[in-house]
């Protein structure tokens, strides 16, 4: 398929843009199963890369914007975002539990062996929030089966198991929050999660 239009600086006379597929009375799983075989052998045969067999993993739309903040996320970073609405919902922090109460959420961006980075660290981060529009990022580190930082005294024991079970938290990490309506939430998270990988070196290269 050859899209007749004019050059551009970015698109080539005659560049070959898409495979059209002609199906009828199917399933997304048969498209899946037709289109799959086609992808895994061009990139097989056009690239030094490893390529991922087939089946491809497959995400939710919803499962993509909770764990990564947008449908079109870069898998090579590992840190993926995970909902602790509940770890602030009634809490002493206010300002989580009151914009939960008017239909907020909370996510939290976990900074794995985070701990030992200065407080410059943090305090950048913050400010690359407030650089896309937020009000800023609360944060806290977790040591010695502690938590510390500028919203720390607002997780008591039964808060803090909760909080590092739903973002699978070991000592040595740290995690920013961020609290929004769930588009606002995903979009801002997915933007500090892709930060954090690049600020830590997290991001696998050569894939």
């Amino acid at each position: 398929c050859f899209r007749d239009e004019d050059a551009r600086a970015d698109r080539s006379p005659g560049e070959f843009y898409q495979l059209d597929i002609e199906m009828s009375f199917v399933t997304q799983d048969d498209v899946f199963a037709a289109v799959e075989p086609v992808m895994h052998g061009l990139f097989t045969e056009f690239s030094d890369w490893a390529v991922t067999p087939t089946p491809f993993p497959r995400l939710t739309f919803r499962d993509a914007m909770l764990r990564y903040g947008t449908d079109k996320p870069d898998l090579r970073n590992p840190v993926q975002i995970a909902d602790v609405t509940e770890v602030f919902r009634g809490s002493g922090f206010k300002v989580f539990a009151g914009a939960i109460e008017k239909g907020a959420v909370v996510r939290a961006v976990p900074a794995p062996g985070a701990v030992g980075r200065p407080r410059s660290f943090f305090d950048q981060m913050v400010a690359f929030a407030q650089g896309l529009g937020a009000p800023g990022l609360g944060w806290v580190t977790l040591a010695g089966g502690e938590a510390k930082g500028p919203i720390a005294k607002f997780l008591d024991t039964d808060r803090l198991a909760l909080l590092r079970t739903a973002a699978g938290l070991a000592d040595g990490d740290a995690v920013f929050f961020v609290c929004d309506k769930a588009d606002g939430a995903a979009k801002l998270a997915g933007q500090v999660r892709t930060r954090v990988g690049e600020e830590l070196g997290l991001i696998a290269q050569g894939c």
